[in-house]
């Protein structure tokens, strides 16, 4: 596919379905913080960047403590 829109494995880009699976995503990672009266996420690529809401996610979901981390780390 000649000047087409290629990633690096050789698939064509996509970004209708990327768009629809991060919003997907960014609302069922809402629902479960919800449940525990978390902050909502606005998106995923930005609000996981520092592990603080990527670790209450996975506290959540694994219904299991992973330890003390810094709630507000440096970037």
């Amino acid at each position: 596919m000649p000047g087409g829109n290629m990633r690096a494995n050789g698939r064509p880009a996509n970004n209708s379905w990327e768009a629809v699976q991060s919003k997907t995503f960014t609302k069922w990672v809402n629902a479960r913080l919800g449940e525990h009266s978390l902050g909502p996420l606005d998106d995923i690529c930005t609000d996981f960047s520092d592990g603080t809401a990527l670790i209450q996610l996975l506290e959540i979901i694994g219904d299991a403590s992973l330890g003390r981390f810094n709630r507000s780390p440096r970037m």
